[in-house]
């Protein structure tokens, strides 16, 4: 039995390795294949294309992956003639994944559509184009389920899947020990996003609002958080220019798709700021995290979901500014836990009032005033209640087994 699964980002490719591997588990005879990234290749998915480096924000940023999506798109088409699968499974990235699943049902091939994009929106119309991109759709939050089914969609809602992943490798001590931190020393975490553009916009505002917290709190440690699909030269190239040096820990170095580092860390003595730097393990760096600054993404959600007191930060180009000045009057929030609580839980710091000084401002308010940070986990809490129970990839995959297992009855 054969089953497609395309997904885009790196969020995708995480779900889109946890249910290939779901999958397998329920039927050892399946195979899988289609669109994502190094972890679903890990998970043993045969990737048509990778898609690592198609996730984008914004226009200008959108017409520079272009090409690389569209060789992919036909890629992918001839795939699905050549070798119908029993299921498509696309996993959001609505831009690419709404006209794939067009396609697939125009051939024949059924399609469900797991972690289904807008799904934060209560209210306004759903896209007719979105409705005839799928068979079935399951989506990651109650309300959506709602909307789509009321709109004529066979729509399911089992919860969250994050629910299922957010959980570190070990408890926090034992990964504190192993990383070289202090039991008791604070620890801020930065999470500059997946995307190329986010790293080389973000992660200068995040170094230098680093250098201001470590004044603040001199005992404050800092822990850089990477996506596997990274650039880790282009980070090395940030990290020298804003006067950092960077320390694997022993257990990072030589991981999945590594390679070594293109940056020495600073010498016993230094005086040098130093960055514990961690790739592809998010679950583990807030495990040690008193607070976080994050950009916008799935980042927001998995720290709320662990409890990380955070602020929310995005920047961009020129071009990514004169577009967001354009629309910011549309804009309510663009943090998962307040699109999806609809209040302003986590601080949101914008284009140009993401300044290191602002940023290091609300980061330090997190680290010494217990009741901003108690504030959080208050709304943490409410939104959890939201996000349903764990179990959601395992009954997807069972779900997608019946599916597919009726198309060859």
């Amino acid at each position: 039995m054969r089953i497609v699964i395309t997904a885009g980002e790196a969020s995708g490719d995480l779900f889109g390795a946890e249910l290939a591997r779901a999958l397998r588990d329920l039927d050892p005879n399946i195979v899988v294949s289609g669109i994502g990234g190094p972890r679903m290749r890990r998970a043993g998915v045969t990737l048509v294309r990778d898609s690592s480096t198609w996730g984008s924000i914004g226009v200008v940023n959108a017409l520079k992956v272009l090409h690389r999506a569209l060789a992919g798109y036909a890629a992918l088409r001839r795939h699905l003639r050549a070798h119908p699968p029993a299921v498509l499974v696309p996993i959001d990235f609505g831009a690419f994944n709404v006209r794939v699943g067009r396609f697939a049902r125009s051939l024949g091939i059924p399609v469900y559509y797991f972690i289904v994009p807008g799904s934060w929106r209560r209210s306004g119309p759903i896209s007719p184009s979105l409705l005839e991109a799928a068979d079935y759709f399951c989506t990651q939050l109650p309300w959506h389920a709602d909307r789509l089914r009321a709109a004529g969609a066979r729509a399911e809602f089992y919860g969250h899947p994050l629910l299922d992943l957010a959980f570190p490798s070990r408890p926090a001590e034992a990964i504190r020990q192993a990383w070289g931190l202090e039991v008791d020393a604070p620890v801020v975490c930065l999470f500059p996003g997946s995307r190329r553009h986010e790293v080389e916009h973000i992660l200068p505002a995040f170094l230098d609002a680093a250098a201001l917290i470590r004044e603040r709190v001199p005992r404050a440690r800092f822990v850089l958080g990477l996506a596997e699909v990274v650039d880790r030269r282009q980070v090395g190239r940030i990290l020298r220019t804003r006067g950092w040096s960077a320390r694997e820990p022993a257990e990072d170095q030589g991981g999945p798709g590594r390679g070594a580092f293109p940056f020495a860390a600073s010498s016993p003595g230094s005086h040098t700021p130093e960055v514990i730097m961690v790739t592809g393990r998010t679950y583990d760096c807030l495990a040690v995290a008193n607070a976080a600054l994050c950009a916008s993404g799935t980042v927001t959600l998995e720290s709320a979901i662990l409890g990380v007191p955070h602020l929310i930060v995005y920047r961009g180009s020129f071009g990514m500014r004169l577009q967001y000045q354009l629309v910011k009057h549309k804009i309510g929030y663009i943090g998962l836990p307040n699109l999806l609580l609809d209040a302003s839980i986590c601080p949101e710091l914008l284009d140009t009032a993401a300044t290191p000084e602002r940023i290091a401002d609300e980061c330090t308010a997190l680290l010494l005033d217990e009741e901003r940070a108690r504030a959080q986990k208050d709304g943490f809490a409410r939104l959890m209640e939201l996000l349903g129970q764990p179990g959601v990839i395992r009954r997807a995959a069972e779900r997608i087994l019946d599916v597919a297992r009726r198309t060859q009855a």
